[in-house]
Formats: structure tokens, C-alpha cells, sequence
């Protein structure tokens, strides 16, 4: 049996994961305000705008 309360733990590092390559690949940006608790920001990119739109002719062309 799977404990709850590690399963959460994986999927936020996971979350985490792929917002720092989201990051990298220059998709979204990330704003840290340094404060306690911490505070973060994330938003799209033009890149990041501009690839949703292509999913969603992809996925529209799919279905």
C-alpha cells in the first residue's frame, strides 16, 4: 500500500521539477519576492504563449 503522505511528497517534487524546466526552456519565467513564507510567481513567456497555441491546433487536429 502506497502512503498517502509520501505520494504527495513525489508529485510536488515532480510539480517542482518540471517548473524548473518549464524555467530553463524559457516557457514561463519565475519571480522569487524572498519573503517568509515564501512567495513565487510563475507566468508565460511569449515562447510559452505561442507553444500553447500550437498544442492546441495539435490536440484540435488529433481529436
Amino acid at each position: 500500500m502506497i502512503d498517502p503522505i509520501f505520494s504527495a511528497e513525489v508529485k510536488v517534487t515532480g510539480l517542482t521539477i518540471v517548473q524548473f524546466k518549464l524555467v530553463a526552456y524559457k516557457l514561463i519565467t519565475r519571480h522569487s519576492h524572498g519573503v517568509v513564507p515564501p512567495v513565487v510567481e510563475y507566468s508565460r513567456t511569449e515562447n510559452g504563449r505561442q507553444f500553447a497555441q500550437q498544442a492546441v491546433g495539435l490536440v484540435d487536429w488529433i481529436e
